[in-house]
C-alpha cells in the first residue's frame, strides 16, 4: 500500500441518511424525555413572550402602516357587506 495516497473512506460514495418524518406529538415527548418539565416550562415562558411581542409588533407598527392607506382609518373600522349573489 501506497503512504503518499489517502486513506478510502467507507462512506464515499453513500449518500446521505433519509429524513425522518414525526408527528408533532413524537416530537414533544421526546423534548420531555431530553429537557423535562423544567424545559416544558422555559419554553412555555419564551412562548409567551414571543406572542406578545408578535402583537405589539403588528398593533403599534403594521396595522398603523395599513391604516394610513385604508379610506376607514384603520382595520378595527373596515367593515363588508355580503349580500345574496345568487338568487334563489
Amino acid at each position: 500500500m501506497n503512504s503518499d495516497s489517502p486513506p478510502s473512506s467507507p462512506t464515499e460514495g453513500t449518500p446521505p441518511p433519509a429524513a425522518v418524518t414525526r408527528s408533532l406529538s413524537q416530537e414533544f415527548f421526546d423534548f420531555l424525555k431530553v429537557f423535562g418539565i423544567i424545559g416544558l416550562a422555559i419554553a412555555f415562558v419564551i412562548g409567551a413572550a414571543a406572542s406578545k411581542l408578535v402583537t405589539a409588533l403588528v398593533t403599534d407598527i403594521i396595522d398603523p402602516i395599513i391604516g394610513f392607506f385604508l379610506p376607514a382609518g384603520s382595520l378595527e373600522n373596515m367593515s363588508v357587506n355580503v349580500t345574496n349573489v345568487f338568487p334563489t
